[in-house]
Formats: structure tokens, C-alpha cells, sequence
């Protein structure tokens, strides 16, 4: 059997096993509409859920913006370190998951 009567072979199996099929109009994906705005009515609900996490620490929580940064160092740790640390020259050697938690459970 040469290799164009297998082909067709191959061909006429596929064609038996799809069945019929009918061609597209278009090739191209329609993307779907996410909903991009996040719902409203959940909004009062996370922002008491922030504030009454946020509000157990030991800072005011009106005074915090999102793009505020909150560090904390022991007292001995050089200020040396805090610079490498801020910008990313220490590598890391264990993390740790926080996420859930409130801020005094952190």
C-alpha cells in the first residue's frame, strides 16, 4: 500500500467517524463581555471587612492609603539590611502564607 492510498484511506475514516460538517463563515473568535466593573453592592461589605481588620493593628486605619507601605524591623536590624530587603537584593529562605488573616493573626 503506498503512502497517497493511505492517506485517502486515512481521509475516508475520519470523514466516517465525524460525520457530516459544515463550514465555518468565520475564523475569527468572538471575545465574551466580562463584566469588568466589580459589584456595588459588595463594596460596603469588604470595605468593613478592611477596616475591621485593619483596625486591630496598632495604626490608624483612616490615615492608610493603598499605596502606603507598612514595615516593621526588630530593633538590632540595620538599616543596611531594610535597604537590601526593600530592594529585593536578599534572597529568600522560607515565605510564609498570610493570606486570611487579619492583622493581628499575622
Amino acid at each position: 500500500m503506498t503512502k497517497e492510498n493511505e492517506k485517502k484511506l486515512a481521509a475516508e475514516l475520519f470523514r466516517q467517524t465525524v460525520g457530516e460538517v459544515k463550514k465555518l463563515q468565520s475564523d475569527k473568535v468572538r471575545p465574551n463581555k466580562l463584566q469588568t466593573r466589580p459589584d456595588t453592592r459588595q463594596a460596603p461589605i469588604r470595605e468593613n471587612h478592611i477596616n475591621r481588620d485593619m483596625g486591630q493593628g496598632n495604626y490608624i486605619v483612616s490615615e492608610l492609603q493603598p499605596e502606603d507601605i507598612l514595615e516593621y524591623a526588630k530593633n538590632g536590624v540595620q538599616a543596611r539590611t531594610l535597604k537590601n530587603l526593600r530592594n529585593g537584593k536578599l534572597k529568600i529562605d522560607a515565605e510564609c502564607d498570610l493570606h486570611g488573616l487579619t492583622t493581628v493573626e499575622a
